[in-house]
């Protein structure tokens, strides 16, 4: 414990000193000098977990201020130049691809992303059907469903996501939330991808990815 306060009596000292975690302590030893707390409320302080409902309340709201839902999650696009894939690429290939580099996969999807696996096999009215990447978001607290495609967005895309989604949701663990899917195409129309989703636009997100930088022309046109 640092350097005792002339605030707080011994007796307030007898019990903050019973606290084994340090951030805990200091949270009750400064509680106790703003609000006046007698060694009797902050005895009653500490049984009833002041500092751990705070906690998780600050906790709570930090998440909620820094993912205000999954819009702020999932990007628009990803940058994937580190695959050194060819241009004419399959599926298979590019799925090997971002498995050979999953941390930096990770990185690149951002904070709060946990790999699980490839290709995890579900089944659906008696037939198989496997999806190609999960991941978990620690934060949003669900199973992510990533589906690729090396082609240009096309709606029964999200026809096949949505029934994984459903899956999923219908067999989730009990602290789970509904699942999310996340499409991701060589190419789209936001367009397209409007009227496909509608009122799937927060259960399901579509994004592009890009294996090459622009070229420095393309920059500038687009600057213009």
């Amino acid at each position: 414990m640092h350097t005792l306060c002339a605030q707080l009596s011994w007796s307030h000292y007898c019990l903050l000193i019973k606290l084994k975690n340090k951030e805990e302590r200091l949270f009750y030893e400064d509680q106790t000098i703003l609000n006046s707390w007698s060694t009797r409320e902050l005895e009653k302080k500490i049984k009833s977990k002041e500092f751990k409902n705070k906690r998780d309340k600050h906790n709570k709201t930090v998440l909620l201020e820094y993912f205000s839902g999954p819009l702020t999650i999932f990007k628009e696009e990803y940058n994937w130049n580190f695959l050194q894939l060819d241009k004419e690429h399959n599926e298979k290939q590019l799925e090997e691809a971002l498995l050979n580099n999953i941390p930096k996969i990770l990185l690149e999807f951002g904070n709060g992303f946990s790999f699980i696996g490839k290709q995890q096999k579900l089944i659906i009215s008696g037939q198989w059907h496997k999806v190609d990447l999960l991941f978990y978001h620690r934060f949003l607290k669900c199973i992510i469903v990533v589906e690729l495609k090396t082609e240009k967005f096309k709606p029964e895309f999200v026809g096949q996501v949505n029934k994984y989604l459903t899956y999923f949701r219908e067999n989730k663990l009990q602290h789970e939330n509904d699942p999310i899917g996340l499409i991701i195409c060589k190419e789209k129309d936001s367009e397209e991808v409007h009227y496909a989703l509608g009122r799937l636009k927060e259960e399901i997100f579509v994004a592009k990815y890009r294996l090459y930088l622009p070229k420095e022309e393309d920059i500038k046109k687009r600057l213009r």
